[in-house]
C-alpha cells in the first residue's frame, strides 16, 4: 500500500464488482485515492485475511470476523446483508439425512458453514471444503451428498437437477427476526476508513444510476451467469445494508457471532 493506492481483495461475484465498479474506474470523485482489485473466491479471501499478512482492503465473510480482531477495521458499507439471500443446502433427493452424510461447504469459516453449524443438525466430521463453485456439480456427479450453495448457486441449483433442503437464511430469519449478515469489507488501521467508505457510498450510488454500463462490467467476471440471474443476484444483496449498517445489522452480526 502506498498513500493513496490501495489494493482491494474482493470477490468476482455480480455483488462485488457492481458495488466496487465506478470507484475502480474513477467514475466517482475518490478523493486523491486509486484502487486496484485482485478477485479471489470467498474462502481464499477468508484465509488471506486470517493469515500473518495485513492487506489494505478485502472481502470477508462476517463468521471470520473472530480470527481477525486487532488485525482490520471493519467498515460500514459495502458489504452483504439482508433478507431472503441466505445460503441453501440442497442434494439430489430430499430423502438425505444431513445428520450423517457428507456435506460440501464452500469454507470453513464462511457464514454459509456457520450457519449450518447454527440451525442444522450434522456430522461436522463429514463437512468437506469446496470452492464455492464447484459445489452443485460435486453434489450432481454423488461426490458429496448435499451441499451448501451461495451467491447465484442459490438461483442456479434446479439447472443442475438438484433438490432444495433448507434455505439457511429463511431458518435464521425465523428463528431470530433478522438480517443474515454474509459478508462485509474491512481495512487495515492505515487506511483511511471515514474517506473510503464515502468513495465506496459514492461508487453505490453511481452503479444504480449507470446500471446497464455498471453491470456489463459484472459480466466479464459472471460470464457463465444470465443477465437475469446476474440482475436478481444484485438486486438480492446490493441494498440498504450495503449503504451502511443500521442497528439491525449489527444485532444481527452479534447474533451470528455469539457475542
Amino acid at each position: 500500500m502506498s498513500n493513496n493506492n490501495h489494493r482491494i481483495y474482493i470477490s468476482p461475484c455480480p455483488n462485488d464488482t457492481f458495488i466496487f465498479y465506478a470507484m475502480l474506474h474513477k467514475k466517482v470523485d475518490c478523493e486523491g485515492l486509486s484502487f486496484e482489485a485482485c478477485f479471489e473466491d470467498i474462502s481464499m479471501l477468508n484465509e488471506r485475511a486470517a493469515s500473518g499478512e495485513v492487506v489494505d482492503l478485502i472481502k470477508v465473510s462476517h463468521g471470520t470476523l473472530p480470527l481477525l480482531a486487532g488485525k482490520y477495521r471493519a467498515l460500514s458499507v459495502g458489504g452483504a446483508m439482508g433478507y431472503g439471500n441466505g445460503p441453501v443446502v440442497v442434494a439430489r433427493s430430499r430423502d438425505v439425512d444431513l445428520s450423517d452424510c457428507t456435506i460440501a461447504v464452500p469454507g470453513l469459516n464462511t457464514t454459509a458453514n456457520l450457519l449450518l453449524n447454527r440451525l442444522i443438525p450434522h456430522n461436522r466430521d463429514r463437512v468437506r471444503e469446496y470452492l464455492f463453485s464447484d459445489i452443485a456439480r460435486a453434489v450432481s456427479r454423488g461426490e458429496v451428498d448435499a451441499g451448501v450453495l451461495i451467491h447465484e448457486g442459490r438461483f442456479t441449483y434446479r439447472q443442475a437437477g438438484l433438490e432444495l433442503l433448507h434455505d439457511l437464511g429463511e431458518l435464521w430469519e425465523e428463528r431470530f427476526q433478522l438480517p443474515v449478515p454474509l459478508g462485509l469489507i474491512v481495512a487495515n488501521p492505515l487506511v483511511d476508513s471515514a474517506k473510503v467508505e464515502r468513495i465506496i457510498s459514492r461508487s453505490i450510488a453511481y452503479a444504480f444510476d449507470h446500471r446497464a454500463q455498471t453491470e456489463s462490467f459484472c459480466a466479464l467476471h459472471a460470464a457463465e451467469l444470465s443477465p437475469e440471474v446476474l440482475a436478481n443476484h444484485i438486486d438480492l444483496f446490493v441494498n440498504e445494508f450495503s449503504l451502511g449498517h443500521n442497528p439491525l445489522g449489527a444485532r444481527a452480526v452479534r447474533e451470528l457471532l455469539g457475542v
